[in-house]
């Protein structure tokens, strides 16, 4: 009986209607009385095109590590207003100024996100899915005062796991700022 919910707070989406009056009961008597509140932003039902600038932070597997600049692309969907889909592929070097580089990472991530306030300007978020990343790897290193070289090619996969947080300057524009760790599990298939 949905009368009896009244105990404690639970929030919801606010509707569409912010003039639709909200009447708060418990156990059959009238608590309170008011509107909902104004939605600050509706991505339901909203295609997303994004650009990426971004750094990846990696390393070898008998050491060293190293921190790459990029750029990407990122198209997203959302066909409920709380949650979403995206494909994103990047492009992180070693040398961003020059044509060629001694690394390169080319990850494509397919990834769902469930937004915690979406009807807010500034609304958490979390990401799962999946990574695959080609590597190219020709890359000499100094790790405990030896010479090392990787020299590599191929493709990493595993799933990924992300948050962030999206603030909306607008009805349609949102700068996001999100972390995402990669779980390659075919490391030794480089090796």
């Amino acid at each position: 009986d949905p009368r009896r919910w009244g105990a404690g707070y639970v929030h919801y989406n606010p509707p569409r209607n912010p003039k639709s009056k909200v009447v708060n009961t418990h156990k059959g008597r009238i608590t309170g009385k008011g509107y909902r509140p104004k939605r600050a932003v509706n991505r339901k039902g909203q295609a997303e095109l994004g650009l990426r600038g971004m750094n990846y932070r990696s390393g070898y597997v008998g050491g060293g590590n190293y921190i790459d600049l990029g750029a990407g692309l990122a198209l997203g969907y959302r066909p409920v207003e709380s949650a979403g889909v995206e494909l994103s592929y990047s492009q992180f070097s070693q040398a961003v100024t020059s044509s060629s580089s001694d690394r390169l990472n080319r990850p494509l991530q397919a990834v769902g996100q469930v937004y915690l306030f979406p009807w807010t300007k500034l609304s958490p978020f979390v990401s799962a899915g999946y990574a695959w990343n080609r590597v190219d790897f020709d890359d000499h290193y100094r790790v405990d005062g030896h010479d090392r070289q990787a020299t590599k090619e191929g493709t990493l996969r595993g799933p990924v796991v992300g948050a962030g947080l999206e603030y909306n300057l607008s009805k349609n524009l949102g700068i996001s700022a999100e972390g995402r760790y990669l779980m390659y599990d075919n490391l030794t298939d480089l090796d």
